[in-house]
């Protein structure tokens, strides 16, 4: 992987394409596609985790922030809501 790509930018949202449900990134440009006639319970948790994807990896650069003796209630609350929204909670 090229350390200089960076993804597409945050944050991500869900929204309608005649019969796809797509994820498009804070620019409104395409980030990818389902079918939704055809979704399964296993696609609508992958595209959640898919969906959340920028938020964890915030949440996860926030834990690392830390200062050796505790994470910061807030890095951990961040990392909470980002692992709910990616179960589809």
């Amino acid at each position: 992987m090229n350390a200089e790509a960076t993804h597409s930018p945050a944050p991500w949202r869900q929204g309608e394409s005649d019969e796809l449900t797509i994820i498009e990134d804070a620019e409104g440009n395409l980030v990818a596609f389902v079918d939704l006639p055809g979704m399964t319970a296993q696609d609508r948790a992958n595209f959640a985790l898919m969906l959340a994807a920028p938020k964890l990896l915030e949440a996860l650069k926030a834990c690392l922030t830390w200062d050796g003796r505790f994470i910061a209630d807030e890095a951990v609350q961040q990392a909470r809501a980002a692992i709910a929204e990616a179960e589809g909670r």
